[in-house]
């Protein structure tokens, strides 16, 4: 007999489009997303309320938090790591702290190769992750494959 799958909020609010969702393993029981140009940190709340009623799931009946946790926008990422740890402590669960490059990765189990994974930054800079370190580069610096 299979254990039953993990429970979990999801928070991902590191890139301009943030999601919000309660997963069971891979099924997604609620979620909600959006690009909103202001307001982010008042949304996210909100949208994990509305995801917990939906998925009829208490917060302290959840397994854990997952979060990302960059690169990416520090007011989103701020947002949101505030959040989970907010949610953690209130009903006694953990908080896993997952990279934009290994969210994207997990979508890709059988890529053959190693994933670069580059994302917008301010000021004409992007961030590269690989082999699990993030860095800012410049366009110009960006190293080849």
């Amino acid at each position: 007999m299979a254990p039953p799958a993990a429970r979990l909020l999801v928070l991902d609010a590191a890139l301009k489009r943030a999601h919000v969702g309660v997963i069971a393993g891979e099924q997604v029981l609620a979620a909600r997303e959006g690009a909103p140009e202001t307001g982010l940190a008042d949304l996210l709340p909100v949208w994990a309320a509305d995801c917990l009623a939906e998925a009829g799931q208490p917060a302290a009946g959840l397994d854990g938090v997952a979060v990302t946790i960059g690169p990416g926008s520090f007011t989103g990422l701020r947002a949101s790591l505030a959040l989970a740890q907010g949610i953690s402590l209130a009903a006694g669960i953990p908080v896993h702290g997952v990279t934009v490059g290994e969210a994207m990765a997990a979508m890709l189990p059988d890529l053959a190769r190693k994933l670069w994974v580059v994302t917008a930054a301010r000021r004409g800079r992007v961030f590269l992750e690989r082999d699990g370190v993030a860095a800012a580069f410049d366009d110009a610096d960006l190293p080849s494959p």
